[in-house]
């Protein structure tokens, strides 16, 4: 039987590189930021690559409990051991951006296939557009170049 909770404890920096190797093997071909600025949070950023969602998903295992708002105070769930050591910190933080060239390929392609656009405030079009953007899996799929490239005409024709 494994034991719960280990004396050895790594750092939040030890943390942060074992986070950037397993990221860097899992999708080789994305470039992520993996920095360990405050103690025990460890800071993820990336220019395209998978989803937000997917990476989250990878790296929760390293979150050793979550934030309770409803009696605000920090649950514990138990710590991430790798050969008996304690890789777990406090949070992960994940955030995404996407490349210029990306955002401007969505918009075109976004734009044309709605064809209802024209006279709404730009930061309507920037939300249509992100809930698109943020579907894109920049590691498995190309930029779009028409309409059925895009991920939710995917999942229409999926269906």
């Amino acid at each position: 039987m494994k034991p719960r909770y280990s004396d050895k404890r790594a750092t939040t920096a030890e943390t942060a590189a074992m986070i950037r190797k397993e990221l860097a093997t899992t999708w080789p071909g994305a470039t992520f930021s993996v920095r360990s600025r405050e103690h025990g949070t460890v800071y993820v950023s990336y220019t395209d690559g998978p989803t937000e969602t997917v990476v989250s998903a990878l790296l929760k295992k390293y979150e050793g409990g979550y934030f309770d708002g409803m009696e605000d105070i920090y649950r514990h769930t138990g710590p991430y051991l790798v050969d008996g050591v304690d890789y777990s910190v406090k949070y992960v933080m994940v955030s995404r951006h996407h490349s210029t060239e990306a955002w401007a390929a969505f918009r075109e392609v976004y734009c044309a296939w709605r064809n209802d656009l024209a006279g709404l405030p730009d930061y309507e079009v920037a939300t249509l557009i992100g809930r698109e953007i943020r579907q894109w899996d920049a590691t498995k799929e190309p930029l779009p170049a028409s309409a059925d490239d895009l991920p939710s005409a995917r999942q229409c024709h999926a269906a």
